[in-house]
């Protein structure tokens, strides 16, 4: 479960996340660009998820919904180069800005979980270990 330490961090990134979401899944009927009826789908399902993934995550926050909002943000920062939607249009910026600020809040809340994990290996024991032999208590082998 994740920690309690970064409760109102993680209420802000799901509100916000959520209103990301919102904003996404109208936002071919916002615009109303003439874009294909491929892009308004992908669109208003990657809306849909994140607005999914936000207000579940309010009220049940679980690891596995922070991993999914990492790739369903990834999935909408990539789709316009999937779709081959033009670069210049606006659809397109912002299905890039709502999925790079979606995937780097499920980063940064999921950060310090991950270097708990990262620190608790045997590499990461290992270099600790070699480090105090050689700067610590321990001595130099010459």
């Amino acid at each position: 479960m994740l920690e309690r330490a970064n409760h109102n961090y993680r209420t802000i990134s799901y509100l916000v996340t959520g209103t990301l979401g919102a904003v996404l899944l109208a936002s071919p009927w916002l615009t109303a660009l003439g874009e294909s009826t491929q892009v308004a789908a992908c669109a208003a399902s990657g809306g849909a998820l994140l607005l999914r993934l936000s207000l579940s995550s309010l009220l049940h926050p679980r690891e596995w919904k922070v991993k999914g909002r990492m790739v369903v943000g990834a999935m909408v920062a990539l789709a316009p180069w999937a779709l081959g939607m033009n670069e210049a249009s606006p659809l397109s910026w912002l299905f890039h800005l709502v999925g790079l600020i979606t995937f780097s809040l499920a980063v940064a809340e999921f950060w310090p979980t991950l270097a708990a994990e990262v620190r608790s290996t045997r590499v990461a024991r290992w270099t600790e270990a070699a480090a105090r032999f050689l700067f610590g208590r321990g001595r130099l082998p010459c």
